[in-house]
């Protein structure tokens, strides 16, 4: 079943925050009264971090099962990239039309998000990446999380023009606005034309106001 907004959450890097910004944005519209779901169509982790893994994370802030969040197939205890992770480990390496069926949702929901594995070209499964799940789940609109960083002009514009023509967001995380750095890059990227978002209220705004919005 497919929400009546699909989301996807991607990132310019690994480690910038994607499930953080999922689950805080998902926390952030149950509160204002919009219906939500998530989905890791696939995830890899190290099992020996005491960490909670991220669909943990994400099922605990849309009041779902871990299960339900990513299939216990389709997790894989290793910190390397899936297909890579899988081969490690000698397991099966989820096929790509499974991660895209994972990402199906059981019931109706106003908003259902979906969050990739590492950067925008990173592999999620044998010759397949978060961009060609993007293409194969045409969503709503992509959140593209990042920071605010030396470097973060270059990451935006990239991970940008790979999408090309995608309603897309920009989320930087962890914005310090005391920083002169964080204020100039938010100010230059907002010049540019993106749409550049430092709070996750902010960023639940924004969503409301994308086409087809909430």
């Amino acid at each position: 079943m497919r929400p009546e907004r699909l989301i996807v959450i991607t990132g310019t890097s690994t480690e910038i925050g994607k499930t953080w910004v999922g689950a805080s944005l998902a926390v952030e519209l149950r509160r204002r009264g919009t219906t939500v779901a998530a989905r890791k169509p696939v995830q890899s982790y190290d099992p020996d971090e005491l960490a909670s893994t991220d669909a943990e994370i994400l099922a605990r802030a849309t009041g779902e099962s871990p299960e339900a969040v990513c299939r216990p197939s389709h997790s894989l205890p290793l910190p390397l990239a899936p297909p890579m992770a899988a081969a490690e480990l000698r397991r099966p390496s989820p096929t790509f039309k499974a991660i895209l069926a994972s990402c199906a949702f059981e019931r109706q929901v106003e908003i259902g998000l979906v969050e990739g594995v590492g950067g925008l070209l990173s592999p999620i499964a044998e010759n397949s990446d978060n961009l060609d799940l993007i293409e194969a789940l045409n969503p709503s609109c992509t959140i593209v999380v990042t920071d605010a960083r030396l470097g973060v002009i270059h990451n935006v514009r990239a991970t940008s023009a790979a999408l090309g023509s995608r309603s897309h967001i920009i989320f930087l995380n962890q914005f310090d606005g005391a920083s002169r750095l964080h204020r100039l890059n938010r100010a230059w990227l907002r010049g540019q034309g993106f749409e550049v978002t430092t709070a996750i209220a902010e960023l639940a705004d924004a969503l409301y106001g994308a086409p087809d919005g909430i």
